[in-house]
Formats: C-alpha cells, sequence, structure tokens
C-alpha cells in the first residue's frame, strides 16, 4: 500500500523505518608499512580541505616524524623489511549516531572524548610523544577521527634459546613440553621497543583487537547511546565481556560455523 496526504509518502516513510539502523560506532586499527604509511600521506594531502577538527598537527612527513619520535624517545627498532612501523586508529559512526548529537558543538565534544581514549590507550607514557598527527576529516556523511601513531612499549616479549645438542656451536629455542617456543618479558623504562605485534601484545595479545572494542564502546561510546554488534569471531579472539554479554562458550555454533580466523567483531556500521 502506497498513498500519500498532504505530500506525505506513506510508503517511502515505512520503507525507512523498516530500514532503521541501530546507532554504531566504530574503532578501528591499521598496522602501516612504508608503502602504506605514503598512502595514508597521501590520502590525508587530498583530504586536508575536509579537516574539521585538529588535536596533532602535522609538522613534517609522516617519515621524517616517525624518525624524530624514533629518535626522540630512544626507541629500539629491528628492521625486517615490510615490518609495521606505525599505526593507526580510526574512529567514527555510522549516520543514524551522528544524527543523534544535538549540534556540531557535541559532536566535537565526542571526539575530544576519542582523542582522549586514544592518547590513553596509545600515547607513549599517556602522552602525545609518539602520536604523528591526528586529525577529524569530514567526507559527504562520514566523519572520522584519525590518529597516526608510532607503536612503543616499555615491554615486551624475548626468546630463550640453548645450546643445540644436535649442531654443537649452535643455539636452539627453549621449547616447553607441548614443543611450543618459551618466552620470558624484558622491560626498558627509556628505551621502549618498536614494534605493532609487541604492543598490541602487551594490550590483550589474542584477544587485543575485540577488547579494543570493547573498552571503547564501554568507556566512551556506549553513554553516547552507541549499540554494540554481535560478537560472531572466534572464541579465543572474544574477550570476557563479550563472551558473558553474547553467552559465548568455547566450541558454540557461531565456531563451528566461522570459517573466517581473520575476522573479529561484527562492528561495520555501513
Amino acid at each position: 500500500m502506497s498513498y500519500e496526504l498532504d505530500g506525505w509518502d506513506y510508503h517511502a516513510y515505512q520503507m525507512k523505518v523498516d530500514r532503521a539502523r541501530d546507532k554504531k560506532e566504530t574503532i578501528s586499527e591499521f598496522g602501516l608499512n612504508k608503502l602504506e604509511i605514503a598512502k595514508h600521506e597521501e590520502y590525508l594531502e587530498q583530504n586536508k580541505d575536509n579537516i574539521v577538527q585538529t588535536f596533532v598537527p602535522k609538522t613534517m612527513s609522516f617519515m621524517d616524524k616517525w624518525q624524530y619520535i624514533v629518535n626522540n624517545n630512544f626507541a629500539i627498532y629491528n628492521n625486517r623489511g615490510k615490518n609495521k612501523i606505525m599505526c593507526c586508529l580510526q574512529f567514527g559512526g555510522n549516520l543514524e549516531f551522528f544524527e543523534s548529537f544535538p549540534n556540531e558543538k557535541a559532536i566535537d565534544a565526542y571526539f575530544q572524548e576519542c582523542y582522549q581514549f586514544a592518547l590513553d590507550l596509545v600515547g607513549y607514557k599517556q602522552t602525545d610523544r609518539n602520536i604523528v598527527c591526528a586529525y577529524v576529516i569530514y567526507e559527504g556523511n562520514r566523519r572520522n577521527l584519525w590518529v597516526w601513531f608510532v607503536p612503543l612499549t616499555n615491554k615486551w616479549r624475548i626468546r630463550y634459546y640453548v645450546e643445540d645438542p644436535s649442531q654443537p656451536g649452535k643455539k636452539a629455542l627453549l621449547r616447553d613440553e607441548c614443543g611450543e617456543p618459551k618466552y620470558g618479558v624484558k622491560e626498558s623504562k627509556y628505551s621502549p621497543l618498536l614494534s605493532r605485534s609487541e604492543f598490541w601484545a602487551q594490550h590483550g595479545g589474542l584477544v587485543s583487537f575485540s577488547w579494543l572494542q570493547e573498552s571503547f564502546w564501554q568507556k566512551v561510546s556506549k553513554k553516547h547511546g552507541a549499540k554494540r554488534g554481535e560478537s560472531s569471531s572466534y572464541f579465543y579472539n572474544t574477550c570476557d565481556e563479550q563472551a558473558r554479554r553474547y553467552r559465548r562458550y568455547e566450541g558454540d555454533d557461531i565456531d563451528d560455523d566461522n570459517d573466517d580466523k581473520h575476522f573479529f567483531v561484527d562492528d561495520d556500521p555501513y
């Protein structure tokens, strides 16, 4: 049924209601090698006229700022070719989420909360000493906060080596009873390690990205009415809060049916 009353199309209205989506926020993390860094810098340059908020301005090229951060923080860096030497946190949301704010000032305040969350999480010693730059960019009906940073950690894993009995004079990895390498932990207050993998290993390990999304929802976006997507990741990539909320358990139907082991949490609002 479709009819118009004083210019109001009931059918069109009902279709809009049927398509109504929950208000959702997004938070994503990208690891960047040198080629990917260049693409992100190109994206920023192409959208410099769309910047609506600045938290840390770009004062030099990404790679020059990367080198400055490494030198200024006395960071340890092991160059292994295509290493992910920089990271980016992206905060956003769907149209319904941003339409729920009363005005632009409230949206600006929301992104201020997002940036503070990023600073507390990835800022070296909770400062901006490792932040390359941070901007809110508006494109059409989307706006996103981009925080580019160098992943520095004061604590990281180390492997233990022992003499290889089968090859005198050579070292072999020390392994446990299951054949897995044994790790220890090294700490340095003054010379952090530049490593994306070790940075996130100290921020949740296997569940780091689920924990990241859950923590952001709990601390920031929940109070703004954002809804969480259901956890459809493998159980070992689901943090404890998600497992409890969605009554997940190891070997449940989602684990049995999900073939994508690289998929973490369904939080895509688009």
